[in-house]
């Protein structure tokens, strides 16, 4: 594993990560709550490491870019892709 990129949503809420485990690069979201963090969701549809994960200021959407240049956005409170 290179490394991992984070972010947290403007509210705390939501914790934001993107890495390569094992050759299977994937972006994960994370619940933050005061006694832990607690995996929501990970997707894998980079196909190289991700490089770079940020959030809108309003913490609706969340963008990851990966070592091949290509972005993906996302939709934090459905963890969707938007349309």
């Amino acid at each position: 594993m290179r490394g991992a990129v984070l972010a947290l949503v403007p509210d705390g809420t939501r914790m934001l990560n993107g890495a390569d485990y094992a050759q299977r690069t994937r972006f994960h979201v994370f619940k933050v709550e005061a006694l832990g963090v607690d995996r929501l969701w990970a997707v894998q549809e980079h196909k190289k490491d991700i490089t770079s994960v940020c959030v809108s200021p309003d913490g609706k959407l969340a963008a990851t870019g990966d070592e091949t240049g290509a972005i993906k956005v996302w939709d934090v409170p459905s963890l969707t892709r938007p349309k």
